[in-house]
């Protein structure tokens, strides 16, 4: 994002400015980029133990689309031969 509004990828963000005030002074990397301590209040405010337990609750029961997939006891997965998606290369 940051090459995005510099509009350009020949930039060094450590040092050179990403953008212009209207009045022609550099805007640099470190001056949008929060700092540890609003990174670490955000996560303390966000990252919660709710949080966790409702999204992952269930996170092996998986979607629809999860479970209609059908499986079977073998140990490998019966590839149909007609599937392009994983072959053996011919020279084997």
């Amino acid at each position: 994002m940051t090459y995005a509004i510099a509009g350009t990828m020949d930039i060094n963000l450590a040092t050179d400015p990403i953008a212009q005030t209207a009045d022609g002074k550099g805007v640099y990397l470190k001056d949008i980029w929060p700092s540890t301590q609003e990174v670490a209040e955000l996560v303390e405010q966000t990252v919660t133990r709710e949080a966790f337990q409702t999204i992952y609750a269930d996170v092996f029961k998986g979607d629809e689309k999860w479970q209609g997939i059908g499986i079977t006891e073998a140990e490998t997965n019966n590839w149909p031969p007609a599937s392009t998606y994983i072959q053996n290369p011919p020279y084997f």
